[in-house]
C-alpha cells in the first residue's frame, strides 16, 4: 500500500493549521544540490496549529491554483501550502541542497527516538526499532530489489537516474507501532491490516518488524520466518518498488501518474519465491494472490470496461467491492505488456516521466497512452489481457 499514490488531483494533501512539519526545515543540508536550472530555493512563512508560524524552506515545484504552491524541502518531504499571498515567498540566494546520508541519519533518529538504531547500506539508511537481525534482513531484501529494478528497466533499454543520496527506511518494532505512527503521519488514511507503506508526501518507507524477532540467532533465521510470512515480504518489495520508482527518476512525485499503473508494477515486482534465499528473488513472478481473482472473471458483453475506469481514475482502488479487481487487473496489464508489449511499455512509461508535478494530463490522455501500449481499444484491451492471465500457470 502506498499512501497518496492516486493522481494529484484526487490526493493532493496540503499544510494546514495542525499538520507537523520536518524539525529540519527551517535549514538546508549539505547533500546533493540540484541542478543549475532546477526549481527556484524559497522560504516562506507557514502557519501552526498554536497560532504561531514556522519558516519552510525549500525548493519550488510547482504554482497552483488559489495561490497553493508546492514545496520539497532537505529532507526530501513535499508540502503543499495553501492561500501564500506574494509577500510572505522570499527568494533563498545559496542552492538547494538535500540532506547528506549522515544528516538524514540524524534526522531519522531525532524523529523516530533513542529506541531506534541507524543503519547504512549502500542504498539505503534504515532507522529501526525491530532489532539487529531482522535490519540486517531488511538491508539485504531492499538491496535485492534495488539491484533487480534497475537492472529490470535497463535490459529494456529505459535507462534510470542512480539514487541521489541513500533512501530512508523506518523499521518499526511492531504491527501495533506501525499503525500508531501511520495514524500520525497519514491520518486521513487506513492503514490497518498493512505491514508497510510508502509515503510519497514524506518520501519514506515504513516496516513493520516481524512477530518472532526475539527468537532469531542468525540472519538465515529471519529469512526462514519470513517465507512463512509471504504478504510482509511482498509488502516490503511492493512499498521499495514504490519508492524506487519515485527516486530513480522512473515516476515523479505528486505528479498524474494512474494508480493502475504505479500499482501494476509494485505487484509485479512483489511475489515472492520459496526457492529465494531471501524469500524475493526477481520481478515477473505470477501473483498468487491476484490470479484467482482474474481467473474467476466472467466478461459479460455490454458490461463496463473496467480497465477504463482504471485508466482514468482511482475510484476502483478506494472501494472495499472494487479494490481486489482493481489491484488485479493492473497487475495483469503490467504483465501482460511487460511480456508481450516489451517496448511499448517502455513508451508508456517514458511518457509519464514527462509529467510534471502538481499539472492534471486529462483522461483523454491517459486513454491514449494506454490504449497505443495496448495495441487496441480498452475494451478489446481487457479482453486480451484476461486471455493471456488466464493462460498462467498458479505459483507453486
Amino acid at each position: 500500500m502506498c499512501a497518496v499514490t492516486a493522481p494529484w488531483a484526487v490526493f493532493l494533501p496540503a499544510v494546514a493549521a495542525g499538520d507537523e512539519l520536518s524539525a529540519m526545515t527551517g535549514g538546508t543540508g549539505t547533500g546533493s544540490p540540484r541542478d543549475d536550472d532546477g526549481p527556484p530555493h524559497i522560504e516562506l512563512d507557514v502557519p501552526l496549529a498554536d497560532g504561531t508560524q514556522q519558516v519552510l524552506r525549500g525548493q519550488l515545484l510547482a504554482e497552483m491554483s488559489d495561490d497553493q504552491l508546492m514545496v520539497e524541502e532537505s529532507t526530501g518531504a513535499i508540502y503543499i501550502i495553501p492561500g501564500v499571498r506574494p509577500d510572505n515567498r522570499r527568494a533563498v540566494e545559496e542552492p538547494f541542497q538535500y540532506l547528506t546520508d549522515e544528516q538524514m541519519a540524524a534526522f531519522l533518529k531525532q524523529q523516530m527516538g533513542e529506541s531506534f538504531r541507524v543503519v547504512q547500506t549502500e542504498h539505503y539508511v534504515l532507522c529501526s526499532q525491530a532489532g539487529d537481525l531482522f535490519t540486517e534482513y531488511c538491508g539485504k531484501l531492499l538491496e535485492r530489489v534495488h539491484e533487480e529494478f534497475y537492472e529490470f528497466f535497463e535490459d529494456r533499454g529505459l535507462t534510470l537516474q542512480p539514487l541521489r543520496n541513500k533512501l530512508p527506511v523506518i523499521v518499526m518494532r511492531d504491527a501495533a507501532s506501525l499503525q500508531a505512527f501511520a495514524s500520525r503521519q497519514h491520518p486521513e488514511t487506513d492503514f490497518a491490516d498493512t505491514p508497510g507503506y510508502y509515503s510519497v508526501r514524506h518520501n519514506q518507507m515504513l516496516i513493520s518488524g516481524a512477530a518472532a524477532a526475539g527468537s532469531f540467532r542468525r540472519v538465515t533465521d529471519v529469512a526462514r520466518e519470513m517465507r512463512e510470512h509471504v504478504r510482509q515480504v511482498e509488502t516490503i518489495v511492493h512499498e521499495a518498488v514504490h519508492q524506487l520508482s519515485y527516486n530513480s527518476g522512473l515516476q515523479v512525485r505528486y505528479a498524474d501518474n494512474p494508480v493502475w499503473l504505479s500499482e501494476g508494477l509494485a505487484v509485479f515486482f512483489e511475489s515472492t519465491s520459496g526457492r529465494a534465499s531471501l524469500g524475493w528473488g526477481r520481478p515477473g513472478e505470477v501473483s498468487r494472490l491476484h490470479l484467482p481473482t482474474l481467473k474467476s472473471l466472467r466478461v459479460v458483453a455490454g458490461t463496463p470496461v473496467f480497465l477504463e475506469s482504471l485508466a482514468v481514475s482511482p475510484e476502483a482502488f478506494l472501494d472495499e467491492r472494487q479494490a481486489a479487481r482493481a489491484y488485479a487487473e493492473s497487475w495483469a496489464t503490467f504483465h501482460y505488456l511487460a511480456s508481450r508489449q516489451k517496448q511499448a511499455l517502455m513508451r508508456l512509461l517514458k511518457a509519464y516521466q514527462q509529467a510534471k508535478p502538481g499539472v492534471g494530463l486529462g483522461a483523454e490522455r491517459h486513454t491514449e497512452l494506454l490504449e497505443d501500449a495496448l495495441g487496441e481499444s480498452l475494451a478489446d484491451g481487457e479482453s486480451t489481457v484476461l486471455r493471456y492471465v488466464k493462460r498462467l500457470r498458479s505459483p507453486r
